[in-house]
């Protein structure tokens, strides 16, 4: 093995740092130094490094004024729908424009003693929710309830393959990749971290010599990409996943879906809900985060449906109604996006404007728009920019969720005659 192979344990440098130092003279092998990244080194020899002055020394957290897609907030903790693209933690490659920096910024009006930390993470290439503690007792306290069966964590994914199977479990024992440690592959041994996961295909289709599926995973343990690397192990590797085989696109006769299955630039995996138990107020609570727009086109141009137990009709944007295609003049215009039929961006006008009786959460539960006690409602509410957002709060479960994009205020009062919401001056 060579001496660059030897270091790549050193969890406190990348591995091009590794080399600069092989290069700069930082390495001694038996006293003597070696600058190739290539030499090999034998049983017995004697590694030397001279670190930098400041390696290992923590570097400040910088506060950033990043907008936030909050799901969910109270004075113990606070629910993250994390885009696509965004690193959870500093690293060394990112020390800056991570979910930490954005999430410090956001902190600075906390009282004082309390800090973001982090619970749970996902990949920067996956969207979707991230749990935060606001302080280091409550983080001790949500990680024991994830690790627990007190929660669910839940996914969605779209994957190659014919998935011949409704439902099943994976029980795979996971370890780092022997010739890459960013890697994870399935253990051949004992030494393997126990990794389980239950899935269930919620829609497939032909798409001719490889077929694709919509598989909603549940994970009984929580490994560095293990939903990745058990799916691509039972021969379902998930679209757009060059680390673990997900570029069969190019087998697809369909021309103009394999052309949109080669341009996703990400994994098809969205961090979909949270259920757990609340370790302050004991109630249960279920924080869900919507398929962002990428996902919902991929599905589209895939065919592939939302089994109807989620779907989701998620609020996009708003007007007021013209005169024709059967609306009522100064009455609000929707366009919705209905995860269940496939359609995006329907203009669908509701026969109220009221901002807080508003029944737009499932499909099977709107009743066509009747005016009855709403068990979830529609708010208006102002994020951490100044901004409004759209939110559907559900009575029952005590719960939110954005239901779409960031509009400036004005713009909010704007798109709804009689803006009444206690929000907004």
């Amino acid at each position: 093995m060579v001496l660059c192979r030897h270091l790549s344990n050193i969890h406190v440098a990348t591995r091009t740092q590794v080399q600069r130092w092989i290069e700069d003279g930082r390495v001694t092998v038996n006293g003597a130094c070696v600058r190739r990244t290539a030499f090999r080194p034998v049983v017995g020899d004697v590694l030397t490094i001279a670190f930098p002055p400041d390696i290992g020394r923590p570097r400040p957290l910088l506060a950033e004024n990043v907008l936030l897609h909050i799901l969910y907030e109270d004075d113990h903790l606070i629910a993250i729908d994390k885009p696509v693209g965004m690193v959870a933690h500093p690293t060394y490659r990112h020390a800056e424009g991570t979910l930490m920096n954005a999430l410090a910024g956001y902190a600075r009006e906390w009282p004082a003693g309390d800090r973001p930390s982090l619970v749970n993470r996902i990949d920067k290439l996956t969207s979707g929710i991230v749990l935060v503690a606001k302080r280091a007792a409550m983080h001790a306290a949500l990680q024991r309830t994830m690790s627990s069966n007190e929660s669910e964590k839940t996914y969605l994914a779209v994957t190659y393959g014919r998935m011949d199977v409704d439902r099943g479990r994976i029980d795979l024992p996971l370890t780092h990749d022997a010739t890459d440690r960013r890697r994870m592959a399935v253990s051949r041994t004992a030494e393997g971290a126990p990794s389980v996961t239950l899935f269930e295909r919620l829609d497939r289709v032909a798409a001719p010599r490889v077929g694709l599926s919509l598989v909603q995973c549940r994970l009984l343990s929580g490994r560095t990409h293990q939903i990745r690397v058990h799916l691509a192990a039972r021969g379902w590797p998930i679209v757009g996943d060059s680390v673990y085989g997900g570029h069969d696109w190019s087998r697809i006769d369909d021309m103009e879906l394999r052309a949109r299955l080669k341009a996703f630039d990400r994994q098809a995996l969205h961090a979909t809900r949270i259920a757990l138990t609340h370790p302050v107020t004991g109630r249960q609570l279920v924080i869900e985060a919507p398929l962002p727009l990428d996902l919902q086109e991929l599905l589209t141009a895939s065919d592939l449906r939302v089994h109807p137990a989620q779907a989701v009709r998620t609020i996009v944007t708003s007007k007021r109604g013209r005169r024709g295609y059967g609306r009522t003049p100064g009455a609000p215009v929707f366009q919705v996006n209905d995860s269940r039929s496939g359609r995006y961006g329907s203009k669908e006008q509701l026969p109220d404007a009221s901002l807080t009786c508003l029944c737009l959460r499932r499909q099977d539960e709107l009743r066509g728009f009747q005016h009855e006690p709403a068990a979830v409602e529609l708010r208006l509410a102002p994020d951490i920019a100044g901004r409004g957002i759209l939110v559907e709060f559900d009575r029952h479960r005590g719960t939110q969720r954005q239901a779409n994009g960031p509009a400036t205020i004005l713009e909010m009062k704007n798109r709804f005659h009689r803006c009444e919401s206690p929000h907004f001056p």
